[in-house]
C-alpha cells in the first residue's frame, strides 16, 4: 500500500512491486523493501494481488435461441434461372369432345394458353468485422456470420411468400396471404378461401377445416400440406382433432409427423401467432403448382 503518492509513482511501485515479488527480479524485490512496499497474501479475488494473473473463462458455444424458418424453399417450386427473367407457359383452357352422327360436322375447340413470368429479385447481407476480431475470438466469426447471413435470407424469404404486400420492404414481391385476401373485397366472395364460423381462435370448428378441404382441386390433392403456426396448431387444429376421438394415447403421446385431417402439417413462424379479424391463419395446397 502507497499512500500520499502520484498515480505514477503507484503505477511504478507496482511494476516493482510485480517483478520482485511475482517474476523474482532480486532487484525489484530489494527496492520493494527498502521502500516499505510487503508481498502480502496473493489470492484472485483481488485484482492488484493476482486476480489480473486469473483470466475469465468463455466457453466457444454461443446460446442461440431463435425461430427456425426456410419454409418457403421447402414448398414452393424451386426454380434455376440464368437470367434476370423466365417466363413459363399455362395452359389456361382445354379442348371439348362432342357427339355427333353420321355424316355431321365435328364442332372443333381450341387449347388456350397463357405466359407466367419470373423475375428474380437479389437479396443481399452485409456485415464488416475487424482482421483482430476474427484472430482473436474464442468461435469462429466468419462460420457463425455466414450462418447468421443464411438465417436471414431464410427469413426474409418466408416473410415476401407468405406475408409480402408489394412495398420495398419485401422487394415488390405480393405474399400468398395477402394476395388470397385481395382478390375481393367482400371475402365471402373469394372462392379459395374459407371463413371461419367466428372472429377468434376459439371458434373455430371442425367444419371449417372440412370446408378448405372442400375447395381444394383434386390435381392438387398430391403434395398438399397445411401451413400455419405452432401456436395455431396447438391451440386450434391439434385440439379439435384430438377432441374428435379415435386418438390412442400412443398416438397423442408419440406425435411423429404432425398432420391434421390426413395432411401434412408444415410449420411457419411467419404465420399468424394471435388472432386478429380477416386474417388468414392457415393455408392448405400444393404450393408447388402455384408459387
Amino acid at each position: 500500500i502507497v499512500d500520499g503518492k502520484s498515480a505514477d509513482y503507484r503505477a511504478y511501485a507496482f511494476g516493482k512491486w510485480f517483478k520482485g515479488f511475482i517474476v523474482g527480479d532480486a532487484a525489484s524485490k530489494r527496492w520493494c523493501q527498502e521502500n516499505g512496499i510487503e508481498s502480502k497474501a496473493l489470492s484472485e479475488g483481488n485484482n492488484f494481488l493476482g486476480g489480473y494473473l486469473v483470466p475469465p473463462q468463455f466457453s466457444n458455444d454461443i446460446i442461440d435461441l431463435r425461430e427456425q424458418y426456410g419454409v418457403a424453399r421447402q414448398v414452393a417450386r424451386i426454380v434455376p434461372m440464368s437470367s434476370d427473367t423466365l417466363t413459363i407457359p399455362r395452359r389456361t383452357g382445354g379442348l371439348t369432345a362432342y357427339f355427333v352422327g353420321e355424316g355431321q360436322t365435328i364442332t372443333p375447340s381450341d387449347k388456350t394458353w397463357d405466359q407466367v413470368n419470373l423475375v428474380a429479385k437479389k437479396l443481399a447481407c452485409l456485415t464488416l468485422w475487424s482482421s483482430e476480431l476474427s484472430e482473436d475470438a474464442i468461435i469462429s466469426i466468419g462460420d457463425d456470420l455466414a450462418g447468421e447471413i443464411a438465417y436471414a435470407f431464410s427469413l426474409k424469404e418466408d416473410e415476401c411468400f407468405f406475408s409480402g404486400d408489394g412495398t420495398s420492404t419485401y422487394g415488390g414481391i405480393v405474399g400468398i396471404r395477402p394476395k388470397l385476401r385481395n382478390v375481393d373485397a367482400t371475402i365471402a366472395n373469394i372462392k379459395g378461401l374459407q371463413v371461419a364460423s367466428g372472429n377468434a381462435y376459439s371458434e373455430i370448428i371442425l367444419a371449417d377445416f372440412h370446408g378448405v378441404l372442400g375447395k381444394l382441386p383434386l390435381y392438387a390433392r398430391a403434395g398438399a400440406v397445411w401451413v400455419m403456426s405452432t401456436t395455431f396448431f396447438d391451440t386450434v387444429a391439434h385440439k379439435l382433432q384430438t377432441a374428435a376421438g379415435g386418438n390412442t394415447i400412443v398416438d397423442i403421446a408419440n406425435g411423429g409427423v404432425p398432420r391434421f385431417l390426413g395432411y401434412p402439417v408444415v410449420f411457419s413462424q411467419v404465420m399468424p401467432t394471435t388472432e386478429a379479424n380477416s386474417q388468414i391463419c392457415a393455408l392448405l395446397g400444393n404450393f408447388r403448382l402455384g408459387t
